[in-house]
């Protein structure tokens, strides 16, 4: 990571800047620590204190929320993926309405590290570090976090989705927009909520908070997965690509009841109702504590998994898995020339990697792939090779995969994968 590039920032965007208050480190005096409560919609902006200390053009500078401007201030945390990629979408939002919006970014992480990550993703938006003001008044749990202030008065709170052309314009327009209200529960991951336990394992709806998993020797928590997702684990097969290593045996309503709506978040205020609404019904938590201080071997933990998951989804939704062979079709990595190995110049700026950790690369950046990745190859040496552009042209990745004497080729496979079959219910689905 770099040092953060020196930027101008327009008049309009300072403009902003200087009628915004969620005020910063110069005036602390203004409200005092013990009076910082958590705020929601509707409710007013009182002064409070905090530093823009990155892109401004003076970081002592006061937001102030008395105008009709909008401000976005979005919490972000630099280890988040999600955060990172949604502020190219924000920095064009903030071009497009640079005369009606500013969007600011608040981090509770330090300084120096976030000039380093600014300086690398080139991001131009003004940035709070440090904060421990901003995050009092709106408490979140999972980033990216949105708050929009108008006027002195909270709008909204909600995902990033929602801050889109056409409710941004909407807004400034004078019409009402609907947000769906972010609200997370604060879950504590170290200790299961009964006390000291002797054996506890139990499935639960989901709560307000993201997928999360939280495991150690003896206790293992699971937060908002999807049935599919939940057997996939279980049983221990890869997470990516995404879904390629779990087959759906099932009838077509029962299909829809584990796959849900085909959008996530769109910021559609209706559509994302009915993905709320299936998130609510059909994700689920699932916790396993065995006797603290225990270790418990991973496959110990994944039989409990697999026998409760079971137990639990046959009778709720009539639904059993298992770990069956299918033939599929797979993109398989083979051994096309054993003495071909060599390390080529245009490949001595790689990374040095087992070819099991190459392979699990290749399947994170291929996510949406839909099939299983397979090595047959028997290749053992470590390889120097990355593919940051993904599989799109198979060819030019094999031709680079070719000085090791390998090449990916897409054919049918026999493979273990998690199959989920219906069986009769003992009660209806609900």
């Amino acid at each position: 990571m770099k040092n953060l590039i020196p930027i101008i920032i327009t008049f309009s965007i300072f403009s902003i800047i200087i009628l915004v208050t969620v005020g910063f480190q110069s005036c602390q005096d203004e409200i005092s620590g013990t009076e910082i409560k958590p705020l929601t919609v509707g409710d007013q902006m009182p002064t409070i204190s905090a530093t823009i200390s990155i892109n401004a053009l003076d970081n002592r500078e006061t937001l102030k929320t008395s105008s009709d401007k909008l401000i976005i201030l979005e919490f972000i945390d630099t280890h988040c993926s999600v955060s990172r990629e949604t502020i190219p979408h924000l920095q064009r939002l903030q071009q497009t309405f640079k005369d009606d919006l500013t969007i600011i970014l608040v981090t509770q992480q330090r300084d120096s590290l976030i000039r380093v990550v600014a300086d690398q993703y080139q991001w131009t938006l003004p940035i709070i570090t440090e904060d421990t003001v901003l995050s009092r008044c709106f408490p979140y749990q999972i980033v990216p976090h949105q708050v929009w202030i108008r006027n002195r008065k909270i709008v909204a709170i909600t995902d990033w989705q929602y801050a889109n052309e056409k409710n941004i314009g909407a807004l400034l327009s004078g019409k009402s927009v609907s947000a769906h209200l972010k609200k997370d529960d604060f879950l504590e991951y170290t200790e299961p909520k009964l006390p000291q336990p002797l054996y506890m394992s139990a499935i639960t709806p989901s709560v307000n908070s993201g997928s999360a998993i939280y495991k150690n020797n003896d206790h293992l928590l699971i937060s908002n997965m999807g049935i599919p997702e939940l057997f996939r684990y279980a049983y221990n097969r890869p997470s990516y690509p995404i879904g390629a290593y779990v087959r759906l045996e099932v009838s077509d309503s029962l299909l829809h009841l584990l796959t849900g709506p085909k959008s996530q978040i769109t910021g559609n205020y209706q559509e994302d109702s009915i993905y709320f609404d299936w998130l609510g019904r059909y994700t689920f938590c699932y916790q396993l504590k065995f006797p603290e201080g225990s270790t418990m071997a991973s496959s110990d933990i994944q039989k409990v998994m697999q026998r409760d998951l079971n137990n639990f989804f046959t009778s709720y939704i009539g639904l059993s898995g298992s770990i069956q062979k299918r033939n599929l079709k797979c993109l398989v990595l083979k051994n096309i020339n054993p003495s071909a190995y060599k390390a080529s110049e245009g490949e001595s700026k790689g990374s040095n990697k087992s070819l099991e950790s190459f392979i699990r690369q290749v399947a994170y950046q291929n996510k949406d792939l839909a099939m299983p990745i397979v090595d047959v190859s028997g290749y053992s040496n470590s390889i120097n090779l990355d593919i940051k552009d993904g599989l799109d042209d198979l060819e030019k990745v094999n031709e680079r995969l070719g000085n090791y004497g390998l090449q990916f080729v897409k054919q049918d496979h026999e493979i273990e994968v998690v199959v989920l079959q219906e069986i009769k219910q003992s009660q209806p689905i609900p």
